[in-house]
């Protein structure tokens, strides 16, 4: 049995009205349909994108860091549409991105000799995990008040 005529079995002891039943078979396709999701996909994206502020050289503004490993300093969301569209600040899916991504500032040596082990990024990595991870907590906080 096709997958619409179950669901549409399973409504119809529910609710009796067809054109209703039949409606939302529509709607169900349609969410999962490919270009649903690539359309949520630009959505968020979009709001994600215009929810930071950049200086008059194009940059982005990093308005909430860690300086020592010891002071942080956050701040709200100053554009809040992707915060209000998801619950979730911009600047938190920032610092995600940059954990994942290895923020690019980790020294590729020259020399063999000097060479950064595996072992000597991973705990790097850890240690900003923590710190970006309390980072993350106290921005959120910010933003809920």
């Amino acid at each position: 049995m096709e997958r619409s005529s179950i669901i549409y079995i399973f409504l119809s002891t529910k609710i009796h009205e067809k054109s209703i039943i039949k409606r939302i078979i529509q709607m169900i396709n349609y969410i999962e349909s490919k270009d649903y999701h690539i359309e949520r996909y630009n959505h968020i994206k979009t709001k994600w994108l215009n929810s930071f502020t950049y200086n008059k050289w194009n940059e982005k503004e990093i308005y909430s860091y860690v300086l020592n490993s010891r002071i942080y300093k956050s701040e709200a969301d100053r554009i809040q549409h992707f915060y209000n569209y998801t619950g979730i600040s911009c600047q938190v899916i920032d610092l995600l991105f940059d954990l994942i991504n290895g923020h690019n500032d980790y020294i590729i040596p020259c020399d063999e000799n000097d060479s950064i082990t595996d072992k000597k990024i991973k705990q790097w990595r850890k240690e900003d995990d923590k710190l970006y991870g309390k980072l993350a907590k106290n921005i959120m906080e910010k933003m809920k008040e």
